[in-house]
């Protein structure tokens, strides 16, 4: 009963610092999930550096705030208080990305149920059936194959758009043009 009174008697300012605290780091949440979207380490780095520039503008006048708006005997419960509503920011910000994001991998898992037991179906009617294993084998081999280029093939265009820029600054738009023509057909 004792705590339940001692934080009730905690200044509403310790409060709203936490609340704020509470917000801020769910927003922080919100960008670092934005990291899974990033293309490049620029992007990364951006994000990052914000996030970073960000946190050292807001923590140290917090802090302040924190200490001057409690008595001397009530900043270890301000700082708790505080530290509690700023790691439950850090859990909400996740929820809150799954939230938001829910939909789109219902989609996708959707998507998988209509055309993956259509695809293995097709395997089945085709293979003999003393080979069904073997078609199976072949099966998921050939699709991890493909999954697999293409994850390499857009890792090239990423690397190719860079590499081309570096042509047209040093040997011309013609190289430009021409390095990605055979890229094209490679």
């Amino acid at each position: 009963m004792s705590a339940i009174n001692a934080l009730s008697r905690l200044p509403s300012a310790v409060w709203l610092l936490g609340l704020v605290s509470l917000l801020n780091d769910s927003a922080s949440e919100l960008v670092y999930s934005l990291l899974a979207l990033a293309t490049s380490w620029p992007m990364v780095l951006t994000l990052r550096f914000a996030d970073r520039v960000g946190k050292g503008l807001r923590s140290s006048p917090r802090d302040a705030l924190l200490a001057l708006s409690v008595v001397p005997e009530q900043r270890g419960l301000a700082f708790g208080v505080h530290r509690a509503m700023d790691n439950a920011g850090a859990v909400i910000g996740p929820l809150l990305v799954a939230w938001l994001l829910w939909p789109l991998f219902a989609f996708y898992g959707l998507f998988l149920a209509a055309t993956e037991g259509a695809e293995k179906a097709l395997v089945a009617n085709l293979a003999p059936k003393e080979l069904l294993g073997t078609a199976y084998g072949w099966f998921n081999l050939t699709a991890g194959f493909i999954t697999v280029r293409l994850a390499v093939a857009r890792l090239q265009r990423a690397s190719s758009i860079r590499l081309f820029g570096v042509l047209r600054g040093s040997r011309g738009a013609a190289a430009e043009i021409l390095g990605g023509a055979r890229h094209s057909v490679s």
